[in-house]
């Protein structure tokens, strides 16, 4: 319990939640965490259970860990707060990185006993979902990725 509350107020310090997370470019040649200033849906939830934004934000964390690997240079010359970064990645790399941030971000939500766990489950049911459709990810593996895209 002691290291949650240390983790969300680490949290809340290092990045105060408005709106949809996502990576884009710091405007020093580098990637960072942003976050849209606009309230969202995802926003409002994580508002009732911070605990969901620390899982969102370990996703996010996953794709700024790989990142700067698949695509050094995304970022140079770009402003801060570029975020058309998927353009520098194949089909194949995307999926990869997307797959594993969402597997890294259920698996978190799994360990995580928050609420009732039924409302928890329903949300790793709907990021399974469109994890799924989207990227094509197989949850039946450790990290999510499809065979044969690694």
């Amino acid at each position: 319990m002691k290291l949650f509350v240390v983790a969300l107020i680490l949290f809340s310090i290092v990045a105060p939640l408005h709106g949809e997370m996502y990576i884009c470019c710091d405007g020093h040649d580098g990637f960072k965490i942003c976050s849209s200033p606009e309230p969202t849906l995802d926003a409002q939830v994580w508002d009732l259970n911070p605990r969901l934004a620390i899982c969102n934000r370990l996703h996010e964390q996953d794709h700024l860990d790989k990142l700067p690997k698949l695509c050094p240079t995304a970022c140079v010359d770009k402003p801060k707060g570029y975020k058309k970064l998927t353009q520098f990645l194949t089909k194949k790399e995307l999926v990869t990185l997307e797959c594993q941030a969402y597997s890294r971000e259920i698996q978190c939500l799994k360990g995580t006993n928050i609420g009732i766990p039924m409302q928890i489950q329903v949300i790793i049911n709907q990021l399974e979902a469109h994890a799924t459709k989207v990227y094509g990810c197989d949850f039946t593996q450790r990290d999510g990725v499809p065979h044969g895209s690694q």
